[in-house]
């Protein structure tokens, strides 16, 4: 081991922690799959805050009707299956005409969302 010198260099894209003879590595790169999910989940977040300060019960189910631009709606169509079991959403329309405007990562969305009738 005195004979030795091990050093650790990481290659570009990658964050690397070691402590002892534990060493992770993490890619920082994001790809437009990533970005596509991280959108779709932080438009989930902002509905359900939506849904809670509307006061809705946790089953209520609900219709969007969502105004948007060219990638933010790629990333929900893209995971709407997703969405629409998270939100409880029964009917999902975009449409540029809905009410309250939110701001998904730097997207400003418009969001109309109303109780399903039971």
């Amino acid at each position: 081991a005195d004979d030795v010198i091990v050093t650790r260099k990481p290659r570009e894209g990658l964050v690397v922690r070691a402590e002892g003879s534990v060493v992770v590595g993490l890619e920082t790169a994001l790809d437009d799959s990533l970005v596509s999910e991280g959108l779709a989940r932080e438009f989930v977040s902002r509905v359900q805050a939506m849904r809670k300060e509307a006061d809705f019960e946790v089953v209520q189910r609900i219709s969007l009707s969502v105004g948007c631009d060219a990638e933010m709606r790629r990333a929900l169509e893209a995971h709407l299956d997703y969405i629409k079991n998270e939100t409880l959403t029964v009917e999902f329309k975009f449409e540029a005409s809905a009410a309250a405007a939110i701001d998904v990562n730097g997207h400003s969305v418009s969001v109309l969302m109303e109780p399903m009738k039971a």
